[in-house]
């Protein structure tokens, strides 16, 4: 949902797919979210802004996706992996 949102996606386009019928949280509630997250420069995790899918989006992507070291940042950025893996972390609950 963090790639779909940095990509401009809103509302269903941003959840379908990968939000359970279950969910505690509305469409409206997760982006609200993703905005805070952005405007408070939380979802910069190469600490270049502006936020972009192409860097940030996808160095959590591949976080996610258990790319760790030098996998991680490859190709994206010269920040320390450390460093990106310690403000992913910083946005997990």
């Amino acid at each position: 949902m963090v790639m779909r949102y940095l990509l401009g996606a809103t509302g269903p386009a941003l959840t379908r797919g990968v939000k359970s019928q279950s969910s505690l949280r509305t469409d409206c509630e997760i982006e609200a979210q993703l905005a805070v997250l952005r405007d408070t420069g939380k979802l910069d995790v190469d600490g270049t802004l502006p936020t972009r899918p192409e860097s940030d989006g996808l160095l959590i992507l591949r976080y996610l996706l258990g790319y760790r070291g030098s996998g991680l940042t490859q190709g994206i950025t010269s920040v320390s992996p450390d460093t990106i893996e310690s403000r992913i972390l910083a946005l997990l609950p």
